[in-house]
């Protein structure tokens, strides 16, 4: 019985739990959206490090788990307890943003959203935080050490701190969930989870120039975890500027890519070095992109393609005189023909 209470109090919060252990967090993205007609839909997405363990479906009404592992050592009566006060989670959500925005006199349609947790292996409480944001800007945050909500950078986030700087019996409920709650489920998820937390991919590293653009790039491909760093050197001491880095994105097979942009400064330089720091490796690893060298390949491509293409156009011209020549032929004969019948030479057989 003590096992069904303890899930059942680790449910009510479980969706809005982020922890971080060193790179690695256990982090829950939750929306809450209405519409002009008051239509309302709610979901949350649980990951660990960069693997979905667990989601929640307005639609459905219930939690889907995304690994054979996401369910940890819940009895089916206990999972059955943690669906119903998930679902109860997200109905007085929805009560208190309501309140709220009549309140105030928010416009109740658009976007809500939550993000709870704490740092794992630590219970200190400034590592314990809940926050707010509304149609993407903070609103609130709760500074759980002192029991104090802090404003964000919203309209509306001093009056929505005020309501629940006044409503101590909802910043008591979350400081508690969040102290008693916390530390004990990130123990148990990193558990559970160790061995997909513990695959580690070496990331390999290319790089092209588009001399037409002036752009220089150096592409890391097939890493993971998600967390790399990609920087551009002059020389052994000095890092390049004007760089861009575009999203680290997905691959479709597990593993990610993310792409170094060097647009102006090396072109004066005879090797640029890319150097690429990630988890899997021992020591960062460095690919030396040698200018000159490439510059020197670049012209001969040049010279290889003007090649093809002169050669494409002496066929092209050799073929087209070819034709001209049958075609005037035949044109030739073909008046000879139509001249005898006009003289009357040649008259056509009926």
């Amino acid at each position: 019985m003590k096992a069904v209470i303890s899930a059942i109090e680790l449910s009510v919060w479980f969706l809005s739990i982020v922890i971080g252990t060193g790179s690695i967090q256990l982090t829950t993205f939750q929306s809450f959206n209405s519409s002009d007609t008051e239509v309302k839909t709610a979901w949350a997405s649980l990951m660990i490090g960069d693997i979905e363990i667990i989601s929640f479906y307005n639609s459905t009404h219930s939690i889907e788990l995304k690994q054979s592992w996401s369910r940890g050592a819940l009895s089916d009566v206990e999972w059955k307890l943690y669906n119903m006060f998930v679902l109860r989670y997200f109905y007085y959500i929805d009560i208190h943003a309501t309140r709220m925005s009549k309140d105030i006199g928010i416009k109740y349609s658009g976007t809500l959203q939550c993000l709870a947790g704490c740092v794992a292996n630590n219970k200190d409480p400034e590592n314990y935080f809940y926050k707010l944001a509304v149609n993407g800007e903070d609103l609130v945050y709760l500074d759980v050490k002192n029991s104090e909500w802090v404003t964000g950078h919203s309209v509306y986030a001093q009056a929505v701190a005020t309501i629940l700087q006044r409503d101590k019996v909802a910043t008591r409920s979350v400081s508690h969930s969040l102290r008693s709650h916390c530390y004990k489920m990130s123990q148990i998820l990193l558990e559970v989870g160790k061995e997909a937390l513990s695959k580690k991919s070496k990331p390999e590293v290319y790089y092209f120039i588009r001399s037409w653009k002036s752009e220089l790039r150096c592409i890391a491909t097939g890493f993971y975890p998600k967390p790399i760093n990609i920087t551009l050197w002059k020389d052994e001491e000095t890092i390049m500027d004007n760089v861009m880095f575009t999203e680290t994105l997905p691959n479709g097979d597990g593993t990610y890519q993310k792409t170094a942009i060097l647009t102006a400064g090396w072109e004066q330089q005879s090797t640029v070095y890319c150097q690429v720091e990630h988890s899997s490796l021992e020591e960062p690893l460095v690919k030396n992109i040698n200018i000159k060298h490439n510059g020197l390949a670049w012209l001969v491509v040049g010279i290889i393609l003007g090649a093809v293409i002169c050669a494409a156009l002496l066929v092209w011209l050799v073929k087209n005189k070819k034709h001209r020549a049958y075609t005037s032929r035949a044109r030739e004969t073909v008046d000879r023909i139509l001249w005898r019948s006009t003289e009357g030479d040649v008259s056509p057989q009926r």
